[in-house]
């Protein structure tokens, strides 16, 4: 499935209907029962969202302000399936991790109104930098960049950026840049998607510490954001960017097959996996942090 002849494994392109007429044959040749009904294949209506010419970010402060570059300073994308998404002069407030976890008594919105705000945060949880904390160096979803712009939207923010650490992270700047520069693919959730923030991205930490100069601090504040108690704070500096797109809705596929227990029929145990990837184009390949031959990037001369 890694091999060029499946053409990266884009969704909606000849690379899917390769891979998966591949996975469901492999399922039969195996003796797997079909897992949708009589079928192995199960329809998943899809939105692909497209950036249209460059966005733009600008940060005003009291002392003046700043242009920041698109891919080089910060990379940003929606989730909205509009033509245009702007905010202007909008509010930055620093959120810690962005993290509201009852079971660790963590709260990172606490007493805090980010409604059509900006919120920074960082990445990763506080057991990254103290064991004693969550799972310790064992990542919960709530070190997910997943999960911290899932909260921002049930928090009612306009925007989430979240603060780029390598280490934090486990990849560099530039597997950001690869995997969410251009044309990103989302659930197509007409008529029963919930809120979501109108841009959501990551910012290098050479800009987060920018902002926070621009804003009268320094890194210290990420320091004290590490601890229990920390409070979020405003940063009295406004965010001004904006985003065209253009969106396509089509169907991509699940493929799915079962093995039925002799014992619990009416029991599952459930793996699964991505067979997904870039498609054909042109990717930063970052050899150090490739974990399998299926994350990994082709790139075209």
């Amino acid at each position: 499935m890694a091999s060029d002849s499946f053409q990266g494994r884009r969704p909606f392109t000849a690379g899917e209907d390769r891979t998966v007429d591949y996975l469901t044959s492999s399922f039969k040749a195996l003796g797997l029962e079909p897992g949708n009904g009589s079928g192995y294949t199960q329809d998943v209506p899809m939105v692909e969202i497209s950036p249209v010419g460059a966005p733009t970010m600008k940060v005003q402060a009291s002392k003046g302000g700043f242009d920041l570059k698109p891919m080089n300073d910060f990379v940003i994308w929606t989730e909205r399936p509009d033509s245009s998404i702007t905010i202007d002069k909008n509010d930055i407030v620093f959120a810690g991790f962005g993290v509201v976890a009852p079971e660790y008594d963590w709260n990172d919105y606490a007493g805090l109104d980010v409604k059509g705000k900006t919120v920074l945060v960082m990445v990763n949880d506080p057991g990254y930098y103290d064991s004693a904390l969550f799972k310790g160096h064992t990542m919960t979803y709530y070190g997910r960049w997943t999960y911290k712009y899932e909260e921002a939207a049930r928090q009612g923010a306009a925007a989430c950026l979240i603060i780029h650490n390598t280490g934090a992270a486990s990849y560099p700047f530039q597997v950001v840049q690869s995997s969410n520069g251009g044309v990103k693919l989302h659930l197509d959730t007409r008529g029963n998607g919930g809120y979501q923030p109108a841009l959501q991205g990551w910012i290098t930490e050479e800009t987060g510490k920018r902002l926070l100069a621009a804003a009268g601090r320094d890194s210290s504040l990420l320091t004290a954001a590490k601890k229990k108690g920390f409070k979020a704070q405003p940063l009295g500096i406004k965010l001004t960017a904006s985003l065209k797109v253009k969106e396509v809705y089509n169907k991509s596929h699940n493929v799915i097959a079962k093995i039925t227990g002799s014992k619990r029929p009416d029991e599952y145990v459930i793996y699964s996996a991505h067979w997904d990837h870039l498609g054909v184009g042109k990717f930063m390949v970052v050899p150090k942090f490739q974990t399998s031959s299926a994350r990994t990037c082709r790139k075209l001369r």
